[in-house]
């Protein structure tokens, strides 16, 4: 089988406009029907609108039994390792997520989040987003509306992906 180089550009920056147009030169250039190797060997800071979208994409590619693997620059490395990337948090197949999340309550991001997306799986679903809730109102110190505002964000936002994705998974990051 074929193998696919996927080199990521450097974004340039850090603003969100850069980072989509990065995403996007990235996507365009992507192949389902090789191997893939993920190259961010160029880039020294990542966004989560870069990553995320990627971490969703590898994840699919991967359940289609092909190979991604990725490079890394090393000035980004540590930071992906502590957000889990590629795979993401898989709140299924990790009994400990939970404790894992408390480990993150005085961070100031939240890991790549693999979120099940069946409808069967609500109970997950909502402890997960319940905690996930609970950490961003600790880390960001939020009061009154504001939490609610944040809820019904969180919130809606999954609730989309189950009733219209038709995918296993969700995917979260701030």
């Amino acid at each position: 089988m074929n193998t696919k180089r996927i080199i990521v550009q450097n974004p340039g920056g850090d603003s969100m406009g850069s980072t989509i147009k990065s995403l996007i030169n990235t996507l365009q250039s992507w192949y389902s029907n090789h191997n893939i190797i993920v190259d961010l060997s160029n880039v020294n800071f990542v966004h989560p609108a870069l990553i995320l979208p990627l971490s969703a994409i590898i994840s699919e590619v991967k359940t289609k039994e092909y190979k991604v693997t990725t490079v890394l620059n090393q000035h980004i490395q540590s930071y992906l390792s502590s957000v889990y990337f590629p795979d993401g948090l898989n709140v299924n197949a990790n009994p400990s997520w939970k404790e894992t999340f408390r480990q993150l309550d005085t961070k100031n991001y939240m890991p790549i989040c693999k979120i099940p997306a069946q409808i069967n799986d609500t109970t997950i679903r909502e402890q997960l987003l319940s905690t996930f809730e609970t950490i961003l109102i600790k880390q960001l110190a939020l009061t009154g509306q504001i939490i609610t505002v944040l809820k019904y964000l969180i919130s809606e936002s999954i609730d989309n992906i189950v009733d219209h994705s038709e995918s296993h998974n969700g995917w979260i990051m701030v």
